[in-house]
């Protein structure tokens, strides 16, 4: 039970973080943290792929039967909505492709998924538009530049 509430606690502190950022941060990035305590009827049991995983795709109302208590819902109702391990959130929403470049941190902004941040994006930089075709990484000191 102390594990399951600190890793909520966890949770909880990100979105305050994120939050002092920008008000409109958290919904701009995940539309954070929806905690699900009953389980899906219709939706059939984790895998132990998806456990080893970390993660699975899912909305608010999708847990699947067998999901540990510590997992949390992200994303809400966007196209990138799915149900994770909180202690790997940061693995699973890091793209692994090609680094950002110099153009890209020039202009302040590069298109991409909420699941496609790239290698090097600054901690500072958040997303908006997920599940748009105008979903972009973007530095929010520099929203005169965005498209």
């Amino acid at each position: 039970m102390r594990t399951q509430e600190t890793r909520r606690i966890k949770a909880s502190l990100l979105i305050t973080t994120v939050a002092t950022i920008s008000t409109c941060a958290v919904i701009m990035i995940y539309n954070f943290l929806v905690t699900e305590d009953s389980y899906c009827n219709d939706c059939p049991p984790i895998t132990q792929d998806e456990l080893d995983a970390g993660w699975y795709w899912g909305f608010p109302n999708q847990k699947k039967p067998g999901t540990p208590e510590t997992w949390i819902q992200v994303g809400g109702d966007s196209l990138s909505a799915r149900w994770v391990d909180p202690d790997l959130i940061s693995d699973i929403f890091n793209h692994n492709g090609s680094p950002i470049t110099q153009e890209e941190l020039t202009n302040g902004w590069y298109y991409g998924e909420l699941n496609q941040k790239k290698p090097g994006t600054p901690d500072n930089w958040l997303h908006k538009n997920e599940g748009t075709r105008s979903a972009m990484w973007f530095d929010p000191d520099l929203l005169a530049r965005e498209p």
